[in-house]
């Protein structure tokens, strides 16, 4: 299968869940699967937009790897992803610091993934890390 043709699936997953409610943030983000708990709305979902040629250029060089060519055409059009309240992740740019949500939901960030995975050593040479799975 493609790269298009898989994120040709994954956008019609996301139409899937967007019968459940959705809206776009000022920043781009995609909120998809509106649930209401305690009288607040959540969502289950989370989009990230994909990342400009510079964004991407800078990611490579924080993690010191040259993504394949599919994962660069991946991230963009997909700048990262949190699925299911983050049992799921792909992880993408985020912001340094701490600072109040003015700016809306941002990925895990995946150059702090790659390090915490090469610090411990279990990072192949050359590999990249790109997401998390909460489940395991």
């Amino acid at each position: 299968m493609s790269v298009t043709e898989t994120i040709v699936k994954i956008h019609d997953l996301f139409d899937g869940w967007r019968s459940a409610g959705s809206t776009r943030l000022a920043n781009g983000v995609e909120l998809l699967g509106r649930t209401d708990e305690g009288g607040e709305s959540t969502w289950l979902h989370a989009v990230f937009p994909g990342l400009s040629a510079q964004q991407l250029a800078r990611l490579q060089r924080e993690i010191g790897v040259d993504f394949p060519q599919s994962l660069r055409t991946f991230y963009r059009v997909i700048g990262g992803m949190t699925l299911f309240h983050g049992a799921f992740a792909t992880c993408g740019i985020r912001a340094t610091g701490v600072r109040p949500d003015v700016h809306g939901p941002e990925p895990e960030s995946l150059a702090h993934l790659n390090h915490a995975i090469d610090v411990l050593g279990w990072k192949p040479r050359n590999a990249v890390a790109f997401a998390v799975n909460a489940w395991d």
